[in-house]
């Protein structure tokens, strides 16, 4: 299994950086929940696939760059680095609609899996370090 889903966490990766949310969101359950940690509530079902596309939006050139997936038990690790220019507002990070200015942050995702998909995704990256490279 370990290998399933590091082939899927790659499929994710791969939607992402074609900015498909829906894509992406194929390989998770309908009730998945999205825990960015430096968010004060998840999201779940519908909503996740919504932030996501809102994030592409907003940041139209966005990339992640993967170091490295690993696999054990239900669980898959994304490490990556990611980044983008901001074109419009994204309101978790700045309500600045287009500051123009580009990120580049480490993060890590973890994913959890029930029956192959992915039901809980946690986000884990330093966001002050993103808000003062938007608003520097």
């Amino acid at each position: 299994m370990s290998q399933d889903y590091v082939k899927t966490a790659t499929r994710i990766i791969d939607a992402w950086n074609a900015h498909d949310a829906e894509k992406a969101f194929s390989f998770f359950t309908k009730d998945a929940s999205d825990d960015d940690t430096t968010q004060p509530e998840k999201f779940s079902g519908p909503d996740c696939q919504g932030y996501w596309q809102n994030f592409f939006n907003s940041f139209p050139d966005v990339h992640f760059d993967v170091s490295r997936i690993l696999a054990c038990g239900d669980h898959a690790v994304i490490e990556c680095t990611f980044m983008g220019t901001q074109k419009s507002e994204f309101s978790p990070w700045t309500n600045d609609s287009a500051s123009g200015k580009r990120f580049e942050v480490r993060a890590a995702f973890v994913l959890r899996f029930r029956d192959d998909k992915v039901y809980e995704i946690s986000e884990y990256y330093d966001r002050a370090t993103i808000i003062k490279q938007l608003t520097a």
